[in-house]
């Protein structure tokens, strides 16, 4: 204690000799002499001697009314001790030598409002507002203690007579703008926000992160922005604020009319930095044909060396959106492209049959497929291929051309599953049979499950069930899920009795798995009532429940047909399955 009292002592005389010494006090206290008495203060401040920090920077304040530090750092010391009143006299002789310092009339602006002088602030914004005329720099300090003071709405009042003060209808835009969008009055926000966006140096990124933070509809009050950021005279960088502001108010269409006038105006490399950042954007903003619009532009302006790795892009977004046409163009520029046999070519030929499948014509299907396994005979998509081929050339209603590309004996399990279904449902029911029973060892669980069914059903039903079975079984795995339940309706009214749950159990199941749900629960009510012994009924019990317990009106039933699931047979396969839909319906957890 005694060091520090000495310390603080010999500054008060080194700071009194100075005061004392000519006219020029400020002047003969250097730098070094300054920021020595604020380091002081400092470590006396962080050793809990507060009288003594408040002793050193008065008395540094009394040689140099005008240490910046110094007052800051007072303001510190005495707030940790709720004396901040004590600041005011030195913040006045500060202002009285420099009276345009903008942080010290702030800094007493909060004091004020701090210790609830309320009624020394419109005399202190006054002198504040006389000592900078007609800047506006001050007002926005002021409207940030004047919140606190006084509130939102007497904010806006003051920012207005403020406005009408400097003559400038464009001042403080943006602050009144933001105090709207505060209020939720999104229209007069955009409104002041318009007006700062056509003053010179707008700070168009903070107007977009506070236009994006807006509520409500944006078609309702974005206009007037848009109109702002692109009417004549526009900047570059004013219409690209006007896309990305767009695309976060998720409005894809006008970003993409936004952006075609950008693109109108650029050349070159800045064009190209752009449309990549349009793509990027957009892909954030899952806007995909705006992503495919930059990225086909960005292709026609590249050179030959930039155009596959584009046509990569292009094909991706392309299939994002379903546009299968320029996802196939993409991928068959890109193939041209590419050496031939080459590992990316063969790929990307791949990539395009599996696009083309369920679109191209047959004609096209075959040519395509020959022409890889010519290319690529040993390659291990080839099973996948010839499947995937020869499923799209059957939907097209053609399985001769089918069986042709399937070949005998087939490429792998895939293209000999095909191959039974087109036989099946082409009246070949031994061969067919035979082909889905050759596959099953070189499929995947799920789909051996389903071809399994389809072989058990065949032989628990007649020659006419098991044929309808067929037929349905290969519409719909051909995609012609409606022909499929239309075959299944019609084959239940002639097949025999006996057959009739098997037929709606598998009717039931393509309904399902094309979400015709309305279909699918009138099958399985069908199974359900009519068929108490059918061994199809448990699992139709199982399946009617989830669809009527997904509204309210079916909970009821839904609890009752697993209930009654459960106490007919405990032991039953699916009975672990109707327990937990149960629990979850009572929301037990079980």
């Amino acid at each position: 204690m005694m060091r520090s009292i000495v310390r603080v002592a010999a500054l008060g005389v080194l700071f009194a000799v100075v005061a004392a010494g000519s006219a020029t006090a400020q002047a003969g206290v250097t730098a070094r002499q300054e920021a020595t008495a604020i380091r002081q203060a400092a470590g006396l401040e962080w050793r809990g001697e507060l009288d003594e920090a408040e002793n050193v920077l008065m008395s540094l304040l009394a040689a140099k009314p005008v240490s910046t530090g110094g007052i800051f750092a007072l303001e510190r010391v005495t707030r940790s001790r709720d004396r901040l009143r004590l600041v005011l006299p030195y913040a006045d002789a500060y202002l009285a030598a420099e009276p345009s310092a903008g942080g010290i009339r702030a800094l007493k602006l909060r004091i004020l409002a701090e210790i609830d002088s309320l009624s020394a602030l419109p005399p202190e914004v006054e002198a504040w507002a006389s000592a900078e005329p007609g800047e506006e720099d001050p007002w926005r300090e002021i409207a940030r203690i004047w919140e606190d003071a006084y509130g939102p709405a007497a904010t806006e009042a003051l920012l207005l007579d403020a406005r009408e003060r400097l003559d400038d209808d464009g001042a403080l835009a943006v602050e009144i703008g933001t105090l709207r969008a505060e209020a939720g009055d999104a229209p007069g926000a955009i409104r002041e926000w318009a007006i700062a966006a056509r003053r010179p140096d707008p700070d168009l990124p903070r107007m977009r992160r506070r236009v994006a933070g807006l509520e409500g509809d944006p078609t309702a009050w974005i206009d007037p922005m848009f109109d702002a950021l692109t009417s004549e005279p526009a900047s570059v960088e004013g219409r690209q604020t006007a896309v990305w502001m767009a695309l976060e108010l998720d409005l894809p269409d006008r970003a993409d009319a936004l952006a075609e006038e950008v693109v109108a105006n650029l050349r070159g490399e800045v064009r190209a930095e752009f449309l990549e950042e349009v793509v990027r954007q957009s892909e954030a903003a899952m806007a995909g044909e705006l992503t495919l619009w930059a990225l086909s532009t960005l292709r026609r302006d590249a050179g030959s060396s930039a155009a596959p790795g584009l046509d990569v892009r292009i094909a991706s977004a392309a299939l994002a959106v379903g546009d299968t046409a320029r996802a196939v163009e993409a991928q068959a520029r890109l193939a041209r492209a590419l050496p031939a046999g080459s590992e990316e070519r063969r790929r990307v030929i791949a990539d395009l049959i599996r696009v083309e499948a369920g679109q191209a014509s047959v004609a096209t299907l075959r040519q395509r497929y020959e022409g890889f396994r010519s290319e690529f005979g040993t390659a291990p998509e080839l099973d996948e291929l010839a499947a995937i081929t020869a499923v799209g050339i059957a939907g097209a209603g053609d399985p001769q051309a089918a069986l042709d590309v399937l070949g005998d004996p087939t490429v792998g399990p895939r293209a000999t599953l095909e191959r039974g279904y087109v036989r099946l449902a082409s009246g070949e029911s031994d061969a067919g049979r035979a082909d889905l029973e050759a596959s099953l060892p070189g499929l995947a669980p799920a789909s051996a499950t389903e071809v399994i069914q389809l072989l058990t059903g065949m032989q628990r039903t007649s020659p006419a069930g098991a044929e309808a079975l067929a037929e349905a079984a290969a519409l719909h795995r051909w995609e012609r899920s409606d022909e499929a339940l239309a075959s299944v309706r019609s084959a239940l009214d002639t097949v025999p009795p006996e057959d009739r749950a098997v037929l709606l159990a598998a009717g039931a199941r393509h309904a399902l798995a094309s979400g015709d749900f309305a279909t699918a629960e009138v099958f399985l009510d069908g199974v359900v009532g009519g068929f108490p012994d059918a061994p199809e009924r448990p699992e139709a019990m199982l399946r009617l429940a989830e669809l009527r317990s997904s509204s309210a009106a079916g909970v009821e039933d839904a609890v009752r047909l697993l209930e009654e699931l459960i106490v007919e047979g405990p032991d039953r396969a699916v009975v672990p399955a109707a327990r937990r839909l149960l629990g979850r319906i009572r929301g037990d957890g079980s």
